[in-house]
């Protein structure tokens, strides 16, 4: 068996040399938010399940990270890279950030995360909200303009959407009402509790 293992580790080291000799693979080093939101809410949940603070500490340096860098005079951008912010969020990016941050609320129960939330609310109300029609599209009023801005539909639910619809209840309330074009939003959930 330790000759197996001797034999394994050289191979490797061969191999190893070889490769590098040829050009090495192109590397996307984008930071995305929205891919950002969903490891913030995976290392609350894993920190509040398991008890342990070293994931909990890592989904709040992710978030500060997100507002330090991707929140820029009130507006969410998509990518961070080298320094440089890229392109308006998109909805999804605001969804799943809106859900790590409240997994963190929970978590760490701090309430400066679900003054965020508040904050990325009215952006969204600002800039996505379709007024005329309701619902929510998937790009800012003042991105790119395209021939049509898409909105996500009933029959064809945005993935975002779907995540938030099936985050559950916390101390916060239903998070899907924001995000599901056929309901209300943060500012009428007061209203929508007592109907």
């Amino acid at each position: 068996q330790e000759k197996i293992i001797a034999l394994l580790g050289e191979s490797k080291e061969l191999l190893y040399q070889e490769r590098k000799k040829r050009p090495s693979p192109l590397r996307d080093e984008k930071i995305l938010t929205a891919w950002n939101g969903r490891m913030i809410s995976a290392f609350a949940q894993a920190g509040l399940i398991l008890g342990d603070s070293t994931y909990i500490q890592r989904a709040c340096a992710a978030a500060e990270f997100v507002f330090a860098k991707l929140w820029v005079q009130g507006r969410l951008f998509r990518s961070y890279k080298d320094g440089q912010v890229k392109h308006h969020a998109y909805l999804d990016d605001y969804a799943f950030l809106v859900a790590g941050l409240l997994d963190l609320t929970e978590a760490t129960q701090d309430s400066k995360w679900l003054k965020k939330v508040i904050e990325l609310d009215a952006t969204l109300a600002k800039f996505y909200e379709d007024k005329e029609n309701g619902g929510f599209f998937m790009t800012s009023l003042d991105s790119e303009k395209l021939l049509a801005r898409e909105k996500p539909n009933t029959e064809k639910k945005n993935i975002a959407e779907i995540h938030i619809s099936k985050h559950r209840n916390g101390p916060v309330g239903k998070v899907e009402l924001y995000f599901n074009p056929n309901e209300v939003s943060f500012k009428n959930l007061e209203k929508h509790r007592t109907e």
